[in-house]
């Protein structure tokens, strides 16, 4: 996939995966770079945000996790996956800011609204 990259510098789809399996094998280092450089490109990308938050979560990067949840809460996101996504790492960053908790119970009941057959 790198050197497909290397060849289509420009293409999202392929950048994602690379970084999503960056994650997946441990190397969160460049999956963390991958998502930043996509986000600075473009910042309305709610699903390549949201993997850049949960990326953060998981290296306890809890402010940076936060700040990028908070600004996906602003999108005023309908897309329940993501939304679920994003209840879920707030859901997690809980344990350290128990602020966030009833943020994310709110998303939580929001969401099974939303879908109550499929909660």
């Amino acid at each position: 996939m790198k050197k497909m990259l290397d060849n289509d510098q420009g293409n999202r789809p392929l950048q994602k995966q690379l970084a999503e399996t960056y994650a997946k094998g441990g190397r969160m280092d460049q999956a963390q770079a991958i998502l930043e450089s996509m986000v600075e490109a473009d910042s309305s990308d709610i699903e390549v945000a949201a993997t850049l938050a949960d990326v953060y979560l998981d290296r306890k990067q809890y402010q940076h996790a936060i700040r990028l949840y908070q600004k996906l809460m602003e999108f005023g996101i309908r897309n329940s996956e993501v939304k679920l996504r994003i209840a879920v790492g707030i859901f997690g960053l809980s344990q350290h800011d128990s602020s966030a908790a009833p943020r994310a119970h709110s998303l939580f009941e929001e969401i099974r609204k939303e879908q109550p057959s499929d909660w």
